[in-house]
């Protein structure tokens, strides 16, 4: 689960002597000669080499360091997700379709597993909180089995996320001088290849292994863009593309496919 995830990179970063700070956000940066002077929400101003901005789909950074660059663009459906109780032979995704609902069961532990369920919607609507049970058991009514056995024990205590799918893949650069962007920041997807924070994840790897290597961050910056451009491209293009054919009804043997082939991609190095 994410919140455990979070807890061993948190204590791995604080362990290696990090300096961090909580709740601060970068309000101004110049640059000048190479280097970054940045202003922070708590007052401070530092000089750095190098500025790396992770602030997501609805990065405010994005706004500022390129205007014209896209903006997360709605997908047309809404993901469900639900925690609960994992049976014994839930020891694989599991993916189930009833048109135009698609829905799965993700194993997170020896005890926890997740649903997810994609359902359609045309427009971006506000889902009430008090009322998002009720909704996810009307959207899981046609079906049976394992899944009707969740459906049934919802209630209004049950922990229900909702969240619309959206996505953005903006050109590159990724960089302006020595700020530069990673992450959703520059390549927010929609689920369906379970990759969103995976392909963020490798982008810090990455990109620590070519300023390990290069002398000059310009230089780094470029090949860190070279290399990812075509893995992120894939996982947005494809994700959304997958998303298209449940819309449009395509046939389980081509989303297999489509999926299928997506996946081997992943396998390969980053």
């Amino acid at each position: 689960m994410r919140p455990v995830l979070h807890s061993i990179l948190s204590n791995r970063t604080r362990a290696a002597g990090t300096d961090v700070r909580l709740g601060v956000t970068m309000t101004e940066w110049k640059q000048d000669n190479g280097r970054v002077t940045v202003k922070t929400s708590d007052g401070q101003q530092r000089v750095y080499s190098l500025v790396v901005v992770a602030d997501g789909a609805l990065s405010k950074t994005r706004e500022r360091l390129f205007p014209d660059a896209p903006k997360p663009k709605y997908t047309g459906q809404y993901c469900w997700r639900l925690v609960a109780d994992r049976p014994p032979e839930i020891d694989r995704c599991h993916f189930y379709l009833a048109h135009p609902i698609t829905a799965g069961l993700m194993p997170t532990s020896a005890t926890q597993m997740y649903l997810f369920l994609l359902s359609p919607e045309p427009q971006k609507i506000r889902i009430e909180e008090g009322t998002q049970w009720q909704r996810l058991k009307e959207l899981m009514a046609p079906f049976g089995a394992i899944l009707g056995k969740l459906r049934d024990n919802l209630s209004a205590s049950s922990i229900v996320n909702v969240r619309p799918l959206e996505a953005v893949l903006v050109p590159r650069p990724w960089h302006r001088g020595n700020v530069a962007m990673i992450g959703d920041a520059v390549h927010a997807t929609t689920p369906h290849l379970a990759s969103g924070a995976g392909i963020a994840v490798e982008d810090a790897l990455v990109l620590s292994d070519f300023l390990a290597s290069e002398t000059d961050i310009g230089r780094a910056l470029d090949r860190f863009e070279e290399r990812r451009w075509e893995r992120c491209r894939m996982v947005v293009e494809n994700s959304v593309a997958i998303g298209e054919m449940e819309l449009n009804h395509a046939s389980p043997d081509k989303l297999k496919a489509l999926m299928a082939e997506s996946e081997s991609a992943l396998r390969a190095d980053i």
